[in-house]
């Protein structure tokens, strides 16, 4: 079976732009849709340096049923949550997660990407629940520190850029293989003047050094030029509760 989206491992910035790329072109399947970048790097704005941060993200795979096994810590993290028109509920496509996919048939070929939003928030969100003491408060003490910056689906396929240099070594080595497709680094086709002039004004509000990789920045909670609403785990479901009453 051909796989609807593609993948490449550890850019899962990259990862995410591709899928909600196809998933606006599904208007009839997906009616909104969003990015979230994870992370507890903050920091003043005029402080950043393009691709140096410290964050720690715990992170489960729910590849094995062990939370030893396979609970690491990553620097950041990002998804995509989109929204079922017919049903208006909410899933999320993490392609690192193993986590049990959704059960509704009618979203056809893509039932296999999504995870019910209350799903995965309830297990990647508070991996400490699965973990033994002194573990647990370990990881909670870690998650407690983490923060989510959630960006519509246009608004990131419009702002995003990454030439991948945050993924090259000082000898100029890639840390993993790049993506089989290009680095992104213009904006999408369908997007209008208007839109273009404005999220251009923001890119060149950035460091220069930003202007090519703004990945530091939409990492950065502290941020608040880039898009995005930055809430805490206890407070992400809320957010997409609201949304849908809207």
């Amino acid at each position: 079976m051909v796989d609807l989206l593609q993948y490449a491992y550890c850019y899962c910035e990259e990862n995410t732009y591709m899928c909600l790329e196809k998933v606006r072109e599904l208007p009839d399947l997906f009616d909104c849709s969003y990015a979230i970048f994870m992370s507890s790097f903050v920091c003043d704005p005029s402080q950043e340096v393009c691709n140096q941060w410290t964050s720690a993200v715990p992170y489960r795979s729910f590849k094995s049923p062990d939370p030893s096994i396979d609970l690491v810590i990553w620097d950041y993290h990002v998804v995509a949550v989109v929204r079922f028109k017919e049903s208006g509920k909410w899933f999320v496509i993490d392609r690192d997660s193993s986590l049990p996919s959704s059960k509704e048939s009618i979203l056809g070929d893509w039932c296999k990407y999504c995870v019910d939003l209350d799903v995965y928030c309830s297990n990647a969100l508070f991996p400490e629940r699965s973990l033994a003491v002194p573990y647990a408060s370990r990881v909670q003490l870690l998650m407690d520190a983490v923060r989510y910056r959630i960006i519509t689906g246009d608004e990131f396929l419009c702002f995003f850029r990454s030439d991948r240099s945050h993924m090259i070594d000082s000898s100029g080595k890639y840390l993993q293989e790049p993506p089989s497709w290009p680095p992104i680094k213009d904006f999408p086709s369908w997007i209008g003047p208007t839109k273009r002039e404005k999220v251009q004004a923001v890119l060149k509000s950035l460091s220069p050094f930003c202007q090519h990789n703004n990945i530091t920045c939409l990492i950065n909670m502290a941020n608040t030029v880039v898009p995005g609403t930055v809430v805490s785990r206890h407070s992400l479901l809320d957010f997409f509760s609201l949304d849908s009453a809207n």
